[in-house]
C-alpha cells in the first residue's frame, strides 16, 4: 500500500499535483466518513430532526467565517515569513495569534449560547440545548483554524491531509454511538465537539514542535487589519452563496421540504466539496512565490483545469444515476429529492470555479474579489427570498447568481494579474 502510494506521488514532479494528491486522499477519506455520517443521520434521524441537523451544520459554516478568514490570513504571513527564512518570527507571530484569537472568540461564542431560546424558535427547533453545543463546537472549529493556516503556511500537507479525515471519522464514532443510545439532536453536537477536540489536540502536536525551535520579534510590515478584512468578507461572501439556501429553504419552506433539500444537497455539494484539495495546495504555493516576487498564473491556469474536469465529471454522474444515489444513500423516504440532484449539482459546479479564483486573489493579496462576490452573496439571498415558488426555482436562482459571479471573478483576475507564464518550475 505504502509503495502505491508513493508511486502515485511521483506521478509528477509538479508540487502543485503533488501535495493536491496528498490532500486529496484527506479530503476523500474525510468525505467518505462525512457522507457516511449524513447517510446514517439520515436514516436514524427523522426527516425533520435530518433537516434540523443541516441547518445547524450550516450555521456552523456562516458563523464560522471569520475562521476560514483567519486560516487563509495565518497561512499567507506565515508562508511570508518562510519565504524569507524566518522562522523563529513566525512561531512569535503564531502564538501571539493563538492568545488574542481565542481569546476574542470567547464573546461571540458565548452570545451563541446565551441566545439559543431566540434562535431555536426562529428556526423552528425543539431543542435549545443543540445550539448551546454548537456553540462549544464553533470554538473547538476556532482553535483548529489556526492549526489548519499554520500548516497551510508551511506547506505540513500530511497533517493538513489528516484533519477532515480525523473530524470525519470520529464525528461519525461518536454521533452514531450517542443517537443510538437515544440522544438525538444534541447527542450527533456533543458527538461532533468530542472528535473535533481530539482532532484540534493531534494536529497541534507538528506546531508544538517547532515551538521548541524558539522564538524571534515579529514586526508586522502592514497593518493586519488591512490584510484580514479583505480576506474576511470574500470568506463570508462564499459562506453566504454556499450555505444560505439551506438555511432560507428551512425558514421559507416546510420542514419536510427543508429535509428532502438537504439530503440533495449534501449529495449534490460534493461537486463543490471534491476539488477542494487543489485550493488547499495551491494558496501557500502562489502565497509563497508571490512574496519572492515570482510568477503564479501558472499555478491557476493548471488548477482551473482540474477543477473544470473534477466539476464536470460530477455533474455528469449525478445527471446520470439521481434515483440510485438517493436510494442508496438515504433510501424511500427521501426519494423525492432525486428530481433536485442533477439540477442541485449544476448549480453549485460554478461555485468551484468562485472559490478557486478567490482562494488565487486571496493568496496574491488581491481584494478585488472579496467585493463581487460580497454583491452576489446579497444578490442570491434576496432573489431567494423573493423567487422560491418551487425547491427548483432556488436551484436556478443559485445557477445565474454564481455563473456570473465566476465570470466576473476570472475576467479580473486575468486582468490583474501578469499573464506571461514563467519558463521556470517555482522552487519554493
Amino acid at each position: 500500500m505504502t509503495s502505491v502510494l508513493r508511486r502515485i506521488l511521483n506521478l509528477s514532479k509538479d508540487d502543485l499535483y503533488r501535495s493536491s494528491v496528498i490532500l486529496f486522499i484527506g479530503s476523500v477519506a474525510g468525505g467518505v466518513a462525512s457522507y457516511l455520517f449524513q447517510i446514517i443521520m439520515g436514516r436514524m434521524l427523522s426527516v425533520a430532526t435530518f433537516g434540523e441537523l443541516n441547518t445547524l451544520l450550516a450555521l456552523t459554516t456562516i458563523i464560522g467565517i471569520p475562521f476560514a478568514s483567519i486560516t487563509n490570513y495565518l497561512a499567507r504571513e506565515v508562508a511570508g515569513l518562510q519565504a524569507r527564512d524566518q522562522a523563529e518570527s513566525a512561531n512569535t507571530f503564531v502564538l501571539s495569534n493563538y492568545r488574542w484569537i481565542l481569546s476574542i472568540g470567547l464573546l461571540p461564542c458565548f452570545l451563541l449560547g446565551a441566545s439559543s431560546g431566540y434562535l431555536s424558535g426562529y428556526l423552528k427547533m425543539e431543542q435549545p440545548v443543540a445550539l448551546v453545543l454548537l456553540a462549544v463546537m464553533i470554538y473547538v472549529t476556532l482553535a483548529t483554524s489556526i492549526n489548519r493556516g499554520v500548516l497551510q503556511g508551511v506547506q505540513n500537507f500530511w497533517m493538513l491531509s489528516f484533519i477532515p479525515a480525523g473530524i470525519g471519522f470520529s464525528k461519525l464514532l461518536f454521533c452514531v454511538a450517542l443517537v443510538y443510545l437515544g440522544y438525538a439532536l444534541a447527542g450527533v453536537m456533543t458527538g461532533i465537539v468530542v472528535g473535533s477536540l481530539l482532532v484540534f489536540i493531534v494536529s497541534f502536536i507538528p506546531i508544538n514542535r517547532a515551538f521548541r525551535q524558539g522564538f524571534s520579534p515579529y514586526t508586522a510590515e502592514t497593518n493586519p487589519g488591512a490584510r484580514f478584512l479583505p480576506i474576511l468578507m470574500a470568506n463570508l461572501a462564499f459562506a453566504v452563496l454556499s450555505q444560505s439556501d439551506i438555511i432560507l429553504v428551512k425558514r421559507l419552506f416546510t420542514a419536510y421540504d427543508a429535509g428532502i433539500f438537504s439530503s440533495a444537497a449534501i449529495i449534490a455539494k460534493i461537486v463543490l466539496y471534491l476539488p477542494t484539495s487543489l485550493s488547499l495546495a495551491l494558496f501557500p504555493m502562489v502565497a509563497f512565490d508571490s512574496h519572492r516576487g515570482d510568477r503564479t498564473l501558472h499555478y491557476l491556469s493548471r488548477s482551473l483545469l482540474l477543477t473544470i474536469a473534477i466539476a464536470l465529471a460530477s455533474v455528469f454522474v449525478l445527471y446520470l444515476f439521481p434515483q440510485q444515489l438517493i436510494a442508496l444513500l438515504f433510501g424511500d423516504k427521501f426519494k423525492v429529492a432525486a428530481e433536485l440532484l442533477g439540477p442541485f449539482a449544476l448549480a453549485v459546479a460554478p461555485m468551484t470555479l468562485v472559490h478557486l479564483i478567490m482562494t488565487y486573489d486571496i493568496a496574491r493579496g488581491q481584494v478585488a474579489a472579496a467585493y463581487v462576490m460580497l454583491v452576489a452573496a446579497v444578490v442570491q439571498v434576496v432573489a431567494i427570498y423573493l423567487l422560491h415558488d418551487s425547491l427548483e426555482q432556488v436551484l436556478d436562482v443559485i445557477l445565474i447568481v454564481n455563473s456570473i459571479c465566476a465570470g466576473l471573478l476570472l475576467a479580473m483576475t486575468l486582468i490583474t494579474v501578469d499573464r506571461q507564464s514563467p519558463d521556470k518550475e517555482t522552487n519554493p
